[in-house]
C-alpha cells in the first residue's frame, strides 16, 4: 500500500512531485494448522517518490468585501509493503516553509515459499517450517524548515515489530534532517503441534536491520520512541521513550539488527542422533519423518 498527498491553501508556493511505480507484481500464500493459521501477502515493484517545496503559506481571500480562509500546508504519506512502513503527517499555519524527499522502494516476491515438516523420533510434536524469502528494502531522506505561525510534523518507521518514530509539535521555527534505511531480508515462520494435531505455538523470525538517523532543531515539544522486538523469545524486548519542551537541538542515531539463524534438516537430524555421520543420509532419515 503506497499513499502521498500534499496539499495547500494560498500556495505563493513553489511544490513539485515526481513519482513513479513499475514492476507490479502480487504474490501471497496461506497455511494454517490446527487452529492456526497466517495469510501473508507482498508485492514485486520499484517504487520512486520525490518532492520538492519552498515559499510562504498565506491566508487566501475568499470574497470581495475581504472575508478570508486561514491559510496552512499540509502532507501525508503512507507506505507499506510486507510490514516495512513509513508514515509522515505536516499540518503547518502560516509562515516560510521549505523542504525536500526522496524515497526509493524495491521488493521482491518472486521467490516460491519453502514449507519443511519434522517430526524427530521420540518426540511428540510435528514442527512445521516457513522459509518466505521476500526481501524488501526502502531508503527515505527528508529535509524541511519553516519559520511561522505553529507546525505540527510527525514520522513512523517500522520493520516488522520494530519501529521508530517521532512527533514534533506547536513549533514555530522547525528544521528537520531525517534519513533512514529499512531491510528485510528472510522470514521464518515457526509452527509446533502436537501428534494429535493439536495446536501448541507459533514464532515469527526475521532476518532485518533497520539505521535511522535524525537531527532536530524545535520550538514546543519534541517526543521520540523506539522498539526493538525479540528475535526468537530468548531475550527482553528493547524500548525507549524521550520527550523534550522548550527551544532544543536533537541528534539521534539508531541502528536495530536481527538475525534468524536457520538449521538444515540434516542439521536437525543430527542433534537428534549424535551419532550420525554427515554422509550417513539412513542413519539421519531415521531421526526425521517428513509428512
Amino acid at each position: 500500500m503506497i499513499k502521498a498527498m500534499a496539499l495547500a491553501v494560498r500556495w505563493i508556493l513553489v511544490y513539485s512531485i515526481i513519482c513513479s511505480i513499475s514492476m507490479i507484481q502480487a504474490a501471497s500464500w496461506s497455511a494454517s494448522v490446527d487452529t492456526w493459521s497466517t495469510d501473508r501477502q507482498s508485492s514485486t515493484l520499484n517504487f520512486s517518490y520525490m518532492d520538492n517545496m519552498d515559499g510562504s503559506i498565506t491566508d487566501m481571500a475568499v470574497t470581495a468585501q475581504g472575508r478570508s480562509i486561514k491559510g496552512y500546508h499540509s502532507h501525508f504519506l503512507d507506505i507499506n509493503i510486507n510490514n516495512i512502513c513509513l508514515k509522515e503527517r505536516t499540518s503547518a499555519k502560516t509562515g516560510e516553509i521549505g523542504g525536500e524527499e526522496k524515497v526509493d522502494l524495491v521488493s521482491v516476491a518472486t521467490n516460491d515459499v519453502v514449507n519443511v515438516v519434522l517430526k524427530p523420533v521420540n518426540d511428540l510434536n510435528y514442527y512445521f517450517d516457513y522459509t518466505e524469502r521476500w526481501p524488501v528494502k526502502l531508503s527515505a531522506r527528508r529535509a524541511m524548515g519553516y519559520l511561522g505561525d505553529g507546525i505540527n510534523d510527525q514520522e513512523f518507521s517500522g520493520n516488522n515489530m520494530d519501529y521508530v518514530g517521532s512527533n514534533s509539535l506547536y513549533g514555530k521555527r522547525y528544521y528537520l534532517d531525517r534519513s533512514v534505511i529499512l531491510n528485510l531480508n528472510r522470514t521464518n515462520i515457526s509452527v509446533v503441534a502436537t501428534i494429535s494435531g493439536g495446536f501448541k505455538n507459533a514464532d515469527f523470525l526475521f532476518t532485518k536491520n533497520t539505521s535511522f538517523r535524525q537531527e532536530i532543531w524545535s520550538t514546543g515539544i519534541a517526543d521520540l520512541r523506539y522498539h526493538l522486538a525479540s528475535v526468537d523469545g530468548t531475550r527482553p524486548d528493547v524500548t525507549g521513550e524521550e520527550r523534550f519542551f522548550g527551544d532544543y537541538k536533537l541528534k539521534t542515531r539508531l541502528f536495530m539488527d536481527a538475525e534468524n539463524i536457520r538449521l538444515d534438516p540434516s542439521e536437525e537430524g543430527l542433534q537428534c542422533l549424535p551419532s550420525c555421520g554427515p554422509q550417513n543420509s539412513d542413519c539421519i532419515n531415521s531421526c526425521i519423518e517428513t509428512i
